[in-house]
Parts: C-alpha cells; structure tokens; sequence
C-alpha cells in the first residue's frame, strides 16, 4: 500500500480486531525503530518473506515460535 513498505508487520497482543481495524491506528516504520522499541527482532530481519512468528517471553527469556505450528523458530 505504500512504496516504502517492506512487508513487515508487528503487532501486540493487546491489538484488539477493532483496534487493527482503524487505519488510523497504523504507522509506517523503519526498521531502526521497531529495533529501538524491541531488540530482539535482530535476528528475524533475514526471515523469508512470509514469515509469522510470534515473539515469546518465558523465564526472563525471549524467542520466537512459528505462529502457526508454536514450533521453536532456531535462529
């Protein structure tokens, strides 16, 4: 929809449907401040086009699992 836009698309867990629904609620970004905000993206930025993941938190720890499987992503 816009020329800059890479693909990539971060939501949170606490996006309702009718919050996702408002266009007014989005925001076009560069990777650098989606990087500032969460550092653990890092090693997702070379993923193949079409990758969902879902970024996890356990024991003080985060990774990232498939969304879809909730398989481990080793990156």
């Amino acid at each position: 929809m816009n020329a800059i836009d890479n693909g990539w698309r971060f939501l949170s867990e606490i996006d309702t449907d009718d919050y996702l629904q408002d266009a007014s609620n989005m925001v076009v970004c560069d990777w650098g401040t989606i990087f500032e905000i969460e550092p653990a993206i890092a090693p997702i930025f070379n993923m193949p086009i079409g990758t969902d993941l879902t970024l996890m938190y356990e024991n003080q720890r985060k990774y990232f699992v498939f969304t879809e499987t909730g398989e481990k992503c080793v990156l």
